[in-house]
């Protein structure tokens, strides 16, 4: 048995050939050492005439995983190598069948192929069976180890393999594994790499049993407890594959440093860019319980390297890595990206990934509900039957698979799957059946919670309660009408919202003085659009007129830390109710009181700038000296710790403000915006055309037009969609860019995400007439398109002849 196959995959550099110096023969396990190393093997290396140099062994199994490799996708070609393995002559070398399926293993890891994997792995160590040597012994190890952390991948029980791993590599004898041979430059000695191998496996080991098992199972003498671990030196194997990973990421950092630095339009040819890919092999190689870290870190690597502009890399293949290493935080960041920005082929395929591969239940954990939740109404109808599902199968089941150690409440555990099958069944029509779940789950006294209310308020929102049968809208009012006001607050304003439930005007002289009452009773008129009763505005007037001044005083003395609701806030809603003067005065006193902090006087300054609101101009010239200054040096006292970020940058709620009340002249306007138009701040550059397209649609020009046109090419798909009612009052105007704004809407029907085609279709609805240029991409996005909400928007427009 050849153990410098093991070798070449756990410690390569002993084995693959240098690339400074010729070897006249490069045997195949050092091929697939210079692969695992990053480097072209000799049998593939470009032949220069004239000059001697190395000759590689062709190697069938060899050339497909470099052809696997280097491809890095982990899919074409994993079939034929699998067969390659289980094929293979049973009197061949062992410990090369041992590399290859380990390296097969790792590879169709990646790429979720568990059932092949495991069929493969199952078969290669059947050829053990009555091996007892030392070699066979190791191998085994590598074997069970493979296993193990495949079936961790996709939820299965894995501690008999891992034990089974740690029998085996007990029983190795180092003495009888030291007859292979290495290249001709390493220092290392047969004696000391293989015994790297071994303490490396054994961390392996380590790193994935559940440690609370340890004690209770008695195997102590095969896997330490977990504070006699921590004390213990690291393996030299996982020292190389973290210097690896460090290096890389210097590598970034430089390559960004250059970027951003170089004056120069120099390129760099034929070095290849920051990545570590090899590192999260070497780990997935090793079993180890780090390759879950490498896999989050290989992809925001990769999304990082390319953001804002993502076509250039994988992104399924960063999203299924994400899911593999069940970092849920940062897949929801890319989820929600792809959603209003694209590409949505991406969620596309590794939607289809997860129905074609992740086929047992135990497999699918919220990572998985997360993509199928998102790439619902991208699906066609028959996968998301199928999504839909796994989704309701995973309810039945309580939850998704957790990974090893984790626990969550039943409300947060179920959640991901809940949400996924109300997405799923509002895109095939199957809302009557998802509520009659919904209903069934909101009638269990164990559900009854605020925990519970928080999931099920979320799920009532993706409901179309319109295509609801009648006879469970009937069953929903009963069911709340038997339950006490308080359980389910939020799901109850949801359904009242979904006017499912009968909205009840409040009784005035039982509500409460806190904020968070009258917001409630408020909420009531808000929702059906009718003038609050005199009583009410009078209470909110009073006390929302003390609130501010209480938080006026706090904040001149550095003493307000802020509140859930912020009585400017609630002041802000009713000011056109406001028969008196004194509402509106303290409340643009509060707004433009620096004392204050931004996010606190944020949401008034946006209320107060919507199209019905009118405030006397007395008032407004009474505070036009402070609004001005918001807008043109702030103070940045009013800067909080967590508000940092916005240092010096001007209060663009209070540009809106003044858009909206005509305060400026338009080419003081001009002057003020054109700074941020290009700021580096995409949040800033996304109030900016917020307030661009409120001076628009109040003091319309040529200026402003253009700067509309210009922020509708820019990189962040929420600053394109923020400038799309600018556009579309542009193109009603009489003036200069019109038309060029007509022909600007028509074409961001073709962004990739969902966001900014839906809010231009969801302006231009009622617009579109025969002075419009290519309306026959409206027909063609109602068949084409792949999100089912835009092809319903589309479908609403009816399109002018001629």
């Amino acid at each position: 048995m050849n153990l410098a196959w093991l070798v070449a995959i756990y410690s390569p550099h002993e084995i693959a050939a240098h690339p400074n110096f010729n070897t006249e023969i490069v045997r195949a396990e050092a091929e697939l050492a210079a692969i695992l190393l990053d480097r072209t093997p000799p049998s593939k290396a470009f032949k220069f005439p004239g000059i001697k140099q190395s000759a590689g062994v062709n190697d069938p199994a060899v050339d497909l995983i470099y052809g696997l490799i280097t491809s890095q996708s982990g899919e074409n070609g994993l079939e034929e190598l699998g067969g390659a393995i289980t094929a293979t002559d049973p009197n061949a070398d062992l410990a090369r069948i041992t590399a290859l399926a380990t390296v097969f293993s790792t590879l169709g890891g990646d790429s979720e192929r568990y059932d092949l994997i495991d069929r493969v792995l199952t078969v290669t160590l059947a050829r053990f069976n009555g091996r007892h040597s030392s070699p066979s012994k190791l191998c085994q190890a590598v074997l069970y180890q493979q296993r193990a952390l495949r079936k961790r991948d996709f939820g299965f029980k894995f501690s008999d393999d891992v034990i089974s791993a740690a029998r085996a590599l007990s029983e190795v004898e180092i003495d009888s594994c030291l007859n292979f041979e290495l290249n001709d430059v390493t220092a290392y000695t047969p004696e000391l790499i293989v015994t790297n191998i071994i303490e490396g496996l054994k961390r392996a080991i380590w790193s994935v049993y559940p440690e609370r098992n340890i004690k209770s199972s008695g195997l102590t003498s095969l896997i330490p407890p977990l504070m006699s671990q921590i004390v213990q030196v690291r393996a030299e194997s996982l020292y190389v594959i973290h210097q690896g990973e460090s290096h890389q990421l210097g590598r970034l950092l430089e390559e960004k440093y250059k970027e951003q630095l170089t004056r120069n339009s120099s390129q760099t040819f034929g070095k290849s860019a920051p990545d570590i890919y090899f590192q999260t092999l070497a780990y997935g190689l090793l079993g180890h319980a780090a390759v879950y870290a490498s896999r989050k870190e290989l992809a925001i690597m990769r999304i990082v390297r390319h953001l804002p502009d993502l076509s250039g890399v994988n992104v399924s293949h960063c999203l299924r890595l994400l899911r593999l290493a069940c970092a849920n935080s940062e897949l929801t960041l890319l989820v929600d990206r792809l959603i209003y920005d694209g590409p949505l082929d991406a969620l596309i395929q590794d939607a289809s990934n997860i129905l074609n591969f992740r086929t047992h239940i135990d497999s699918i954990r919220a990572g998985e509900l997360q993509v199928l939740s998102a790439a619902a109404e991208l699906l066609s109808s028959t996968d998301a039957d199928r999504a839909l599902h796994i989704a309701l199968s995973v309810l039945d089941k309580g939850g998704p698979t957790l990974p090893p150690g984790n626990w969550q409440t039943a409300s947060t555990l179920n959640e991901p799957a809940w949400l996924a099958a109300a997405d799923l069944a509002s895109r095939i029509g199957e809302d009557s059946a998802l509520a009659e779940r919904l209903l069934r789950a909101m009638s269990s006294p164990d559900s009854q919670d605020e925990l519970w209310d928080r999931v099920f308020s979320k799920v009532i929102r993706r409901i179309r309660w319109e295509l609801v049968d009648l006879r469970l809208q009937n069953e929903c009012k009963l069911i709340f009408e038997g339950l006490p006001g308080e359980v389910f607050e939020s799901s109850r304003n949801q359904l009242i919202r979904a006017k499912v439930l009968d909205d009840r005007p409040p009784t005035i002289s039982n509500t409460g003085d806190t904020y968070t009452d009258l917001s409630d009773a408020l909420s009531h008129y808000l929702r059906t659009e009718s003038a609050p009763p005199q009583e009410l505005v009078d209470k909110i007037v009073q006390t929302s007129v003390r609130g501010m001044r209480t938080v006026r005083e706090e904040a001149r003395s550095g003493q307000h830390s802020g509140m859930a609701v912020d009585p400017s806030t609630l002041a802000a809603f009713v000011v056109e109710f406001d028969k008196t003067s004194e509402l509106t005065s303290e409340l643009l006193a509060f707004v433009t009181d620096q004392n204050v902090f931004q996010s606190v006087r944020r949401h008034a300054l946006k209320i107060l700038s919507e199209s019905n609101v009118s405030i006397p101009q007395s008032i407004i010239e009474r505070h036009r000296d402070r609004i001005l200054l918001e807008i043109s040096a702030p103070d940045t006292s009013s800067i909080s710790w967590f508000e940092e970020a916005t240092r010096g940058i001007p209060n663009i709620a209070a540009l809106r403000f003044v858009a909206a009340h005509d305060i400026l002249p338009t080419p003081v306007v001009i002057r003020t915006i054109f700074p941020w138009v290009t700021s580096t701040d995409r949040r800033l550059r996304k109030d900016t055309a917020e307030a661009i397209a409120q001076f628009i649609s109040s003091q319309p020009s040529v200026p402003l037009q253009g700067m509309a046109i210009q922020m509708s090419y820019d990189q962040d798909a929420e600053v394109r969609a923020a400038i799309v009612p600018g556009l579309v009052a542009s193109s009603q105007a009489a003036l200069l860019f019109s038309d060029e704004s007509k022909a600007r809407l028509i074409e961001m029907l073709d962004d990739d995400g969902i966001l900014v085609p839906l809010v231009v279709l969801r302006r231009i609805c009622n617009l579109l007439d025969s002075t419009w240029p290519k309306r026959e991409k409206i027909t063609e996005i109602r068949s084409n398109h792949p999100s089912r909400r835009i092809r319903d928007a589309a479908a609403k427009i009816s399109l002018p002849q001629g």
